[in-house]
């Protein structure tokens, strides 16, 4: 998978028709007890390709659902609220792998929607703390109905999402811990209080460098806020935007260059072997 610095990677991200094509990625990994860079590039493309159309909207093929078969995968709900906000709940029906479901929140889509990111007010959480309002009144959209589907599940479930998909990955497993949380590009959440309440659970914040909606809400008197989880940060790679490209602190939220980020660490060993 290549960098794309482009607008269109940063704004319309459902419009990549490339994903799954690093032929020599491991089976994800269901038990493992910590980080898992394997586990994080099959869950940023699962995050990245709930941007995608689906068959109820038409669109240029591929849609969502087939992307998902050929990889392995089966859509088996679908949510959405108004404000374009949507999850999608993933069953893995791969060869040779176990069963498990993923589910994967859409991050922002449009300008507008990113400057929600910057706005600080908070308001108590149920479970702890304070909390991005905005953030939890769109969570809270969505959730009875995904806590509804996820409880008939009877095997292991993963959250993920991208933007302000991770923003509401983490809120959801406050609410119901899943296996793990992978979370690519997240704003922070909600206070110190409400992140330490996370401390138990196996929350990943996978974080591109430069990428500048990883620190937004600004934390300070008299809002406290702080992210939860711990932080994986991925390398540089010295790779530089050209000269026609929009501003790196932008390209750096791009959700396929997470996934390109993720990439070259697998491919590293490889490239050392030879």
């Amino acid at each position: 998978m290549d960098f794309d610095f482009s607008w269109k990677a940063l704004v319309k991200p459902g419009s990549s028709d490339r994903y799954f094509d690093l032929t020599a990625v491991k089976e994800f990994e269901i038990h493992v007890k910590g980080y898992s860079a394997v586990n994080a590039w099959w869950l940023s493309e699962l995050s990245r390709l709930v941007y995608r159309h689906g068959k109820e909207r038409k669109g240029e093929a591929p849609v969502r659902e087939d992307i998902l078969k050929e990889a392995g995968f089966s859509e088996i709900r679908t949510f959405i609220r108004e404000g374009n906000h949507f999850c999608s709940l993933i069953v893995s029906e791969r060869d040779n792998s176990s069963f498990f479901a993923v589910l994967a929140f859409r991050g922002t889509t449009g300008i507008e929607g990113w400057f929600s990111n910057f706005n600080v007010a908070q308001t108590p959480w149920d479970e702890g703390g304070l909390v991005h309002s905005g953030f939890m009144y769109d969570f809270l959209q969505l959730w009875d109905e995904v806590e509804e589907a996820l409880s008939s599940l009877d095997i292991p479930v993963f959250y993920t999402g991208h933007s302000l998909g991770g923003a509401f990955a983490t809120l959801a497993s406050s609410k119901r811990p899943p296996e793990a949380v992978y979370s690519f590009g997240s704003p922070r959440v909600g206070d110190s209080v409400f992140a330490d309440s996370l401390r138990h659970n196996r929350l990943y914040r996978v974080v591109n460098n430069q990428d500048i909606f990883t620190t937004v809400p600004l934390s300070g008197i008299p809002l406290d806020y702080c992210h939860a989880g711990e932080q994986i940060n991925l390398p540089d790679y010295g790779i530089s935007c050209t000269s026609n490209s929009i501003p790196r602190f932008l390209t750096s939220h791009s959700s396929i260059n997470y996934t390109a980020g993720i990439e070259r660490m697998l491919q590293e060993p490889l490239r050392n072997n030879h």
